[in-house]
């Protein structure tokens, strides 16, 4: 919700034409806009967002943030803000003014990985709406150069103790970008993985990229780091030239990493609670350089180490800001056991039973990556292994963006699905048929170039006690083929 005094601050504009009180979400796309919303026209390298001004108006938008009046918009000039830049002198002033002025005493959680991200943030918002109430996070997925500004833009909450966000990035230097906007006071790196590759030299260039989160943390800030991570020695040397910033590090073993607070996995233990549903219980100890340990103990309403890892750097971020607001450990330990009620996200690890033909489907649809899929073969099997299904099958489509050793990740996959001891391996893509060539001929299920294909044969392929996992980069339109099995299974 704006008023129009915090437009004026915001933008630094006189709003001659406007007289309402209060003004609600921020749009940038014109088919979104409801009743009373603002709408900015972003002009971009091949689009000039203003054109649909119009469009926007029609739809309710309360005013529009343009560089010029369109010339079907004479008649509605007095619902016209002009600014230079739509982007910078709009969009992101207004994040800027919900960041530094409005909400400046709120704590700001950055979330930036190569996997893990949306994932971790969810997390993030059970836990801390169980600790402290009034949290806000990213709606989605948003966390580019338009997505971060958009969502801090539309924080929605004049008591607001707690806003979580994710930043994501293909090349150098966007991490910083974002960073500097939100000004995180904690930030995490879950993780850094073979992804977008094809945009850097390595993963050392990669670990480099993700630490640029740390260029736009005040001063008295915690960065929380997955101390397993490839190149973490990348990360905290980036790290240690930040000033007054803390180091909390996460761990499932030991090791001889300094930090401030490190947080190790103790164990933990699977417990069923019903024939489709299980809990994970977990186990860690912490310590501090200055003598604070201990344990806790807490369950997660999923399985999988992708999401123990996860809750992890949920507990430390929680460790954080118990230490920063004097909470005791019992309350940090009622917020952790929220997480009894996080099932997994859709497209993201969530699984769906369909009863009809008593299939289960393990849809983790959204991405790939090497490390991402082999985290979710492994997720398959632990979940078969607890099942009484007949069979593991996994549909697997192209991993984008991995350069010029794409074709020899692809190939490397099979030592875990051999490992894991997948009975039937579905590819979809010219990359995946490089592993589908070399399979064993009883794992080979179908080969197809694209997933509608896929999704006009898969159904022909499976049988009741199946359970199924899909995964692949989100261009390989890999929901389509979760679509075609729910369909199926109607």
């Amino acid at each position: 919700m704006w008023t129009l005094n915090d437009l004026i601050t915001a933008l630094n504009k006189e709003f001659q034409g406007l007289s309402s009180a209060c003004y609600n979400s921020v749009k940038i796309d014109s088919r979104e806009v409801k009743e009373g919303d603002i709408f900015i026209g972003i002009k971009g390298p091949n689009n000039d967002g203003s054109t649909f001004a119009k469009q926007a108006i029609e739809n309710g938008a309360a005013f529009c943030i343009v560089n010029a009046i369109p010339h079907n918009c004479y008649q509605f000039k007095d619902k016209f803000v002009i600014v230079n830049d739509t982007y910078q002198d709009g969009l992101v002033q207004l994040a800027k003014y919900n960041r530094n002025i409005k909400y400046k005493n709120s704590t700001f959680i950055g979330v930036t990985g190569s996997v893990g991200k949306t994932t971790t943030k969810e997390m993030l918002k059970i836990v801390f709406d169980k600790l402290i109430g009034n949290t806000y996070a990213t709606d989605g997925n948003k966390n580019n150069e338009y997505g971060l500004p958009l969502s801090i833009a539309n924080i929605d909450d004049e008591n607001l103790k707690c806003g979580i966000f994710e930043l994501g990035m293909s090349a150098p230097g966007e991490i910083s970008y974002l960073s500097k906007i939100l000004k995180p006071n904690i930030g995490i790196i879950t993780s850094i993985a073979p992804a977008h590759l094809e945009y850097f030299s390595g993963l050392d260039e990669i670990a480099a990229a993700k630490a640029e989160i740390v260029e736009g943390m005040p001063d008295n800030s915690s960065l929380i780091v997955n101390f397993d991570s490839p190149h973490i020695d990348t990360i905290l040397k980036i790290a240690d030239d930040k000033s007054n910033l803390k180091i909390f590090g996460y761990s499932q073993s030991k090791n001889n990493i300094t930090a401030d607070f490190k947080i190790t996995l103790i164990g933990y233990e699977i417990l069923k609670i019903d024939s489709n549903s299980y809990h994970t219980l977990v186990s860690l100890k912490y310590e501090s350089n200055e003598g604070i340990n201990g344990k806790v103990k807490y369950k997660i309403g999923c399985i999988g180490n992708e999401f123990i890892v996860n809750s992890m750097a949920v507990f430390s971020s929680l460790l954080v800001y118990s230490l920063a607001h004097d909470l005791d450990l019992e309350k940090i330990v009622i917020a952790m056991n929220a997480l009894k009620s996080f099932h997994g996200l859709k497209t993201r690890g969530g699984t769906i039973h369909y009863q009809k033909f008593d299939i289960k489907v393990l849809d983790d649809s959204y991405n790939a990556n090497p490390t991402s899929v082999a985290a979710a073969l492994n997720r398959l099997s632990q979940n078969f292994q607890l099942s009484e299904y007949k069979r593991k099958i996994a549909i697997l489509g192209d991993m984008l963006e991995l350069g010029e050793d794409e074709l020899k990740m692809h190939r490397e996959l099979v030592k875990n699905i051999t490992d894991n001891k997948i009975d039937k391996v579905f590819c979809i893509g010219k990359r995946m048929y490089e592993l589908f060539q070399i399979l064993p001929d009883h794992q080979k299920g179908l080969w197809f170039e694209t997933s509608d294909e896929m999704s006009q044969n898969i159904i022909n392929h499976i049988q009741p006690f199946d359970f199924i996992m899909i995964k692949g980069s989100f261009s390989m339109q890999m929901s389509k083929i979760c679509s075609a099995i729910q369909k199926h299974c109607q």
